[in-house]
Parts: C-alpha cells; structure tokens; sequence
C-alpha cells in the first residue's frame, strides 16, 4: 500500500504533538484510534492506548514545558517518516534535547501506529536555551 504524505495526515500529527506540548491528554487520545500501537526502540514493546496514555501522564509531571524543533518528514509506504529533537523544559529549569525518529501510520483521520527510536544513551543540555541541530538556524531559541 502507497501513502502519499497529505495534509490529513500531516495535520493529525501537528495537533497530536500540539496536544502533546499543551500537556493536553483527552485531545491526544481523541487523534488515535481505539487499537492504536506505540512502540519504541528503548524496550520493544507496543504499547496499547491505555499503556501510552499513563506514559504520557509520567511524562507529563516530570516536564515544565515540552517541543519539537527541526521536524523534517518524508513519505514511506505505509505512511511517514518524521525526524525531530525532542525538547524538554524539566523542573529545574534545565532544557534537554534528545533527537528522535518516528515512523508514523494513520487511517481516517487516526493515529494507528507509532514507531518511536530515541537516543536515550545522551541528552543534549541546551545552554541558555539555545540549541543547534542540523536543520536549525543559529539564532532558533527553544522553550
């Protein structure tokens, strides 16, 4: 099956990570369908709905303020490609970076699967709030 990257299904992840930013659980689970897999690289399970949405929580209380910055996508066969950095705001006022990589597949409209490898061997600790990557420009700030 060929999928073509079309605004339906670039929009369903923008407001799936907008939701994600504003730390806003209903609206996320709301862009997923009801069988919809999360799985990452760091322990090879697919989580199910239920499982990721108590992640997200964790994730949720352990961060002041997340985004992403230089999201680049490209099409694959059975969806999307996302590649971004990953950052994060913790109590403390630290700003941590970590580059991640998604394989994205959505129906109707739905999030239906998630493949998410993310380094967690490192993080990036974003001096003064200002991080450069690739695909960013010298002066982007973050958070």
């Amino acid at each position: 099956m060929s999928t073509t990257l079309t605004p339906t299904t670039e929009s369903v992840l923008d407001r799936f990570y907008a939701a994600l930013a504003a730390k806003d659980l209903d609206a996320m689970l709301n862009l997923c369908a009801p069988e919809a897999r999360f799985w990452h690289n760091f322990d090879c399970v697919a989580q199910t709905l239920e499982q990721a949405a108590s992640a997200w929580q964790q994730l949720f209380a352990g961060v002041e303020a997340m985004q992403l910055l230089d999201i680049r996508r490209s099409t694959v066969d059975d969806g999307l490609v996302q590649r971004h950095m990953f950052v994060m705001k913790l109590a403390d006022g630290t700003c941590i970076g970590k580059p991640c990589c998604l394989f994205v597949s959505a129906e109707n409209g739905l999030l239906t699967r998630i493949d998410e490898y993310i380094d967690l061997s490192s993080q990036l600790v974003l001096d003064d709030g200002v991080e450069i990557t690739s695909g960013l420009p010298a002066n982007c700030r973050v958070i």
